[in-house]
């Protein structure tokens, strides 16, 4: 993700302490198409209907849960091959400073944002109202999702590049960011959860948390 702003500068770990008062430009994609998937070992199926996903951060403890609502936006979002790719900004209400970090909404593609196979050009415009809107109602920005057209996917070389350029250079003072890629397949796997800390240069990947007793695929709502 390719992230150029002019936000207001904040400094909490996550999320903007007032509302931005200039636009963003964000871009997301990769520079060559997706790599073959590779058969996971472990696959988790959780239905859509249930309350929520968590992933856990294995090297720092903190869990990112994901509510029911923005997971049926993913699962409406997913891209198809001969789609292009879309994706918004992500809300929460608390910071994480408990290490517990629940996104409790995300913005939904936006006709003015502009797109193509391997890339995403949010409407910087439409990037700057919903932030302000959603601070408004007491949520913070907390990072970005979008979609990429592999069965499991991962983050590419331009996406973990601009993640880092969005924390060090982007205008927005964020220590740390979270970043869902939502791929095609409709399980926990599909979703790859990562966060981003300004202190490290690699990112890590969250892992799904996975309750035995409810391993079932998500309906099909196609």
């Amino acid at each position: 993700m390719y992230c150029l702003s002019q936000l207001r500068p904040m400094s909490i770990a996550f999320g903007l302490a007032t509302p931005p008062r200039s636009a963003a430009l964000v871009v997301i994609g990769s520079t060559s198409p997706p790599p073959m998937p590779v058969r996971a070992s472990l696959r988790f199926h959780f239905p859509m209907s249930s309350e929520r996903w968590q992933y856990r951060d294995p090297n720092g403890g903190l869990t990112v849960s994901i509510a029911s609502p923005v997971l049926h936006l993913f699962d409406g979002s997913r891209q198809r091959l001969w789609q292009r790719e879309r994706g918004g900004a992500l809300f929460a209400k608390s910071i994480g400073a408990d290490g517990w970090l629940e996104v409790v909404e995300a913005s939904s593609p936006h006709p003015d944002d502009r797109a193509g196979w391997n890339w995403l050009e949010l409407s910087h415009q439409r990037c700057l109202d919903e932030i302000r809107e959603r601070f408004a109602r007491g949520l913070h920005f907390i990072g970005y999702w979008h979609t990429h057209p592999e069965r499991l996917p991962k983050p590419s070389a331009r996406d973990i590049a601009s993640f880092h350029r969005n924390l060090q250079g982007g205008g927005i003072a964020l220590r740390k960011l979270v970043a869902v890629i939502v791929g095609t397949d409709r399980t926990a796997a599909g979703l790859c959860v990562a966060l981003i800390s300004d202190r490290e240069p690699t990112l890590s990947i969250l892992l799904p948390m996975c309750d035995s007793k409810r391993q079932v695929r998500c309906p099909d709502h196609s």
